[in-house]
């Protein structure tokens, strides 16, 4: 965990050689590559997508998998490597806010760009029925 938040990427690439807790989490239910994708280290999670156990879609405490945190952070790289890994980008939060959503929200246009290339589905509906447009004309 220390040497994902740390970004140490020689260290993170020998754990995973070792099939060493790629999975672990910490208190707040974080995984490597949930904490690598909230720093935007896009070469941890690669090194971490390439492991054979990895959990790609896993939640933290509060609903947000990688995917969901890289776009709300404006991490593209990191959307990039996932998409690439094929991490779920259109996984939702309890409230059914997508990736797409977060991005639009948070006004990370390169990254709405690259959701919808990746061929999300733009007129997914959150939980009291918001979809992405109405979220752009907000």
């Amino acid at each position: 965990m220390l040497a994902t938040e740390r970004g140490h990427v020689e260290i993170v690439q020998y754990i995973v050689s070792k099939y060493v807790g790629v999975n672990e989490v910490d208190r707040e239910r974080r995984t490597p590559l949930i904490i690598a994708a909230i720093n935007g280290n896009h070469e941890i999670v690669r090194a971490l997508c390439a492991h054979k156990a990895i959990a790609l879609d896993y939640r933290d405490r509060d609903g947000y998998s990688a995917a969901l945190h890289a776009a709300a952070n404006g991490h593209i790289q990191v959307i990039r490597e996932l998409h690439a890994f094929r991490a779920d980008l259109e996984c939702t939060l309890p409230n059914g806010i997508t990736p797409l959503m977060l991005a639009t929200m948070e006004g990370h246009q390169d990254i709405v760009k690259e959701l919808i290339q990746a061929k999300v589905n733009i007129d997914q509906r959150t939980k009291v029925s918001i979809t992405n447009l109405h979220i752009y004309i907000s």
